[in-house]
């Protein structure tokens, strides 16, 4: 901590002891996240088997999950600028865990797909704020430091995905694809309750706009949905009513 000429406490992040813990709950969190955003383009095929979906339907275990992040990340990072990053980051470890966990229990595909969806909200209050956490670890001169390991955490994780994946199938069966998320999300909660700060600065006033909320979950979903109609042979006519819809919505939200 250090201090300006007015003597007023100016932020420049944790103290050295406690920056590798509190780094290690966002790498356990982020990391189980992104791997649990990517495990499952390997199972479609036997997801197809299993639950008797075609092959068209069963990517919608992966939609899901991606539609679901999409729509949900400014919201969660403008919710964390007023009640707290660190509130945020343990409510979507939170609900990643317990999502996954539904997701292992899952007996049929629309259960499945429902929990992936939850999945993807956990995922997105977890990485629409995980940078800004980075920030205020560490200290002005060490940042890059941090959001370097941030960045090798992801492409880690994004690489490694698939391997995890076909390593988990070769000896178990998929439901335990998302099992093992579970005790890593887990030991993420337990670090972040510990370790991570809240927010060193006072929280943004004003309630959350709602309705730019949802004009932003609309038009990020729209955009999402075209471009997964247009590989699934979906009717001309209602892509295209889909995508006026979307630059409806769209340029009345930018606006």
């Amino acid at each position: 901590m250090t201090h300006s000429l007015s003597h007023t406490p100016i932020w420049n992040g944790l103290p050295a002891r406690q920056r590798p813990w509190a780094m290690l709950a966002v790498a356990f969190g982020v990391g189980t996240a992104v791997i649990n955003g990517a495990i499952v383009n390997v199972v479609l095929p036997t997801l197809s088997v299993d639950m008797g979906v075609s092959s068209a339907d069963s990517v919608w275990a992966v939609n899901s999950f991606q539609l679901a992040t999409v729509m949900s990340l400014l919201t969660f990072s403008s919710l964390g600028e007023r009640i707290g990053y660190r509130r945020i980051y343990i409510f979507g470890l939170t609900i990643f865990a317990l999502a996954t966990l539904g997701c292992a229990l899952s007996v049929n595909f629309p259960m499945l797909v429902l929990f992936r969806a939850l999945a993807g909200i956990g995922a997105a209050a977890v990485t629409s704020i995980n940078t800004t956490i980075i920030r205020i670890i560490y200290p002005v001169d060490r940042l890059a430091r941090g959001l370097s390991l941030n960045a090798t955490i992801v492409a880690l994780s994004s690489v490694a995905g698939p391997s995890v994946a076909a390593a988990v199938l070769s000896v178990a069966s998929w439901p335990w694809l998302f099992a093992v998320n579970i005790p890593i999300a887990a030991i993420a909660l337990v670090l972040s309750m510990r370790f991570l700060p809240d927010n060193p600065v006072a929280a943004r006033r004003g309630r959350l706009n709602k309705v730019d909320c949802l004009l932003n979950a609309i038009t990020f979903g729209l955009l999402i949905l075209c471009i997964e109609a247009l590989s699934h042979n979906v009717s001309w006519w209602v892509v295209a009513m889909m995508f006026v819809t979307l630059l409806i919505v769209g340029r009345y939200y930018v606006v």
